[in-house]
């Protein structure tokens, strides 16, 4: 998580620098570095999440197989332009049963302090995941170019990261 917010502080000040991708094939390639970390990042932030409620990780298998299909439906609305829209549907689809799955957390065997920092830092989650999925979506109407929308994405993207992590070692 911490080279993830370093990439995206780093981007979020100094503008993009990533490997450039042929834009032939893909329809935004400045965005598809940024995003292809969560495929990483967001079972990981799941785990430390689960681990804090003392129940099994099997239990999750689920949230990170909507996290998986949130991350790659984000990915392939970035990268193939015929199918845009089917990958905007695809994470957000993976949003919504990823958020359901986070507000499903069996949180009954932890003790009441912790069982508030998991839902707190749950809802963080949701609240960041919700926010990037818009910055994500705002590229189909191309409104702004790629860039700004690259800083716009680091510096929300950097925050719900930060939020959470911060809650879940405090």
């Amino acid at each position: 998580m911490g080279t993830s917010c370093a990439f995206h502080g780093a981007m979020a000040l100094a503008g993009p620098f990533v490997v450039p991708l042929p834009e032939g094939c893909f329809a935004h390639p400045c965005l598809v570095w940024p995003i292809l970390q969560d495929i990483l990042v967001v079972p990981l932030q799941l785990t430390a999440l689960w681990s804090k409620t003392q129940s099994d990780l099997r239990s999750m298998a689920p949230a990170a197989a909507w996290a998986t299909v949130k991350t790659a439906g984000a990915i392939v609305m970035m990268t193939v332009p015929a199918y845009q829209v089917y990958g905007l549907g695809a994470s957000f689809a993976g949003l919504v049963m990823l958020s359901k799955e986070l507000c499903n957390l069996d949180v009954s065997a932890s003790p009441q302090a912790v069982q508030d920092r998991v839902m707190g830092t749950g809802d963080l989650l949701i609240m960041g995941w919700g926010t990037i999925f818009l910055v994500e979506s705002l590229v189909l109407t191309g409104i702004a170019p790629d860039e700004t929308i690259l800083r716009i994405f680091a510096v929300l993207d950097l925050l719900s990261k930060f939020g959470p992590g911060h809650l879940l070692t405090k």
